[in-house]
């Protein structure tokens, strides 16, 4: 799936929150449920009932992206591809 990040996903984002930054807010709405997103591990759907927990890998332009936001850095909208 192709995702948005709009200037106002930034402009709402909260530095260094997983359930709030961005790019979290971007999916969450794109897949109509929650999503939690780490730098590290990936991001993931917040409201799984059961079965074993499952990160989605980031592509490199969020893992710049995230870097950049939550240490206050200039970002600008930009789209990516999932691999859901």
């Amino acid at each position: 799936m192709l995702h948005h990040v709009t200037q106002e996903d930034i402009d709402r984002g909260v530095q260094k929150n997983c359930g709030e930054c961005p790019v979290a807010r971007r999916l969450s709405r794109d897949y109509g449920r929650p999503v939690s997103v780490t730098f590290i591990l990936g991001w993931r759907f917040c409201d799984e009932e059961e079965g074993p927990v499952v990160y989605y890998k980031h592509p490199p332009e969020v893992l710049k992206f995230i870097e950049s936001f939550d240490a206050g850095l200039p970002v600008s909208p930009f789209t990516f591809e999932d691999g859901v």
